[in-house]
């Protein structure tokens, strides 16, 4: 029998009051204010047997980010560098899941030069995560079978239940730090699934994704060079999106060197709150692209060719070992010929 497995409880709500209460319907379910994670006991706790008769949902989530959420490079480099048990409501959600970052905060209590190690097979959001509860499959569509009991539950496909992930604040702060559902609230756009399709929801990093989110154009004005950035206008949230450090960057090459022109993103800064109050930290400058923006940029002289990256890590991530690929990847590129 599936039951409910109670996880980090202890740890403060990572949601303002204002969140709270839009999301209580979707805690009231899936107790995700709780930090709870499905606990589907030895043997059942592999997606892979979801897998067996649902292989089209498992395929899509196979190859998704929810399977690597909590051991793709930029999350364990990540954990390593700031480890807060808050973070495995979302990326561990599970017990089993949790066991090795647990292990690891012991370890660093005792050596700071601990490494965490994540076992190979680690699920992330698993199927059962969104999908089980109390027993009961959750699912969008009644469906009757044999093989387990089930109960349709809409909020599924609600832009509340991403909410429940991609909606937080800092810790021991009231200050949003992750943003995405209020953002799509303000665009007025279509629901998430419409843009992220389940099982694999693709997003900032699938290629063609990103293609469709931004354009860039180039042409030479005399000796100026006028780019132009464009954030689509379909985009349901703010380009970057989620993570405080995702950015894009532009940058042009001029001769040998490399020049940065624009960056997109926000920075945050870490200040006391009130007189002798906590250090907390909050967002200080946002320069992300809003749904159908453009903005345009005056280059002088002569300039060879430009690039747009989408950054997923500050570059001391890349010098604590993250690798490049993992840390950057280039969105769109082009050369600016005399003529142009």
């Amino acid at each position: 029998m599936i039951g409910l497995g109670l996880l980090i409880a202890a740890v403060p709500g990572p949601w303002t009051v204002a969140d709270q209460e839009e999301l209580a319907p979707v805690h009231a379910v899936f107790r995700l204010d709780q930090g709870a994670g499905p606990d589907l006991g030895a043997g059942e706790e592999s997606s892979s047997r979801c897998g067996e008769c649902h292989r089209v949902a498992y395929e899509g989530w196979r190859h998704s980010r929810h399977a690597v959420a909590g051991s793709n490079p930029l999350f364990v480099a990540g954990f390593e560098a700031e480890p807060s048990p808050r973070c495995l409501r979302c990326h561990a959600p599970r017990p089993e899941e949790a066991a090795p970052f647990r292990a690891f905060l012991r370890a660093r209590r005792q050596d700071p030069r601990a490494t965490l190690r994540v076992p190979k097979g680690h699920q992330g959001v698993a199927c059962a995560v969104c999908h089980v509860r109390d027993g009961v499959v959750l699912t969008v569509r009644p469906v009757s079978t044999p093989e387990h009991p089930t109960r349709v539950e809409p909020l599924l496909e609600d832009p509340r239940f991403c909410a429940g992930c991609h909606q937080f604040n800092f810790e021991r702060s009231d200050h949003v730090t992750q943003d995405t559902y209020r953002e799509w609230k303000k665009s007025g756009a279509k629901p998430c699934l419409d843009c992220h399709p389940a099982h694999q929801f693709p997003g900032a990093h699938d290629p063609s994704t990103l293609a469709q989110a931004v354009r860039v154009s180039a042409r030479r004005e005399g000796s100026r060079v006028i780019l132009e950035v464009e954030a689509s206008e379909g985009l349901g949230h703010h380009l970057p999106t989620g993570d405080l450090f995702r950015a894009l960057h532009l940058e042009v090459r001029r001769g040998e060197n490399i020049e940065p022109v624009a960056t997109f993103g926000r920075r945050f800064v870490v200040e006391r709150e009130g007189e002798g109050g906590p250090l907390q930290k909050r967002i200080a400058d946002d320069t992300s692209l809003r749904p159908g923006e453009r903005r345009r940029f005056v280059i002088d002289g002569p300039i060879e060719a430009w690039r747009l990256s989408y950054r997923y890590a500050p570059a001391r991530a890349v010098a604590r070992g993250l690798s490049p690929e993992w840390a950057e990847r280039t969105l769109a590129r082009g050369t600016i010929g005399a003529g142009n």
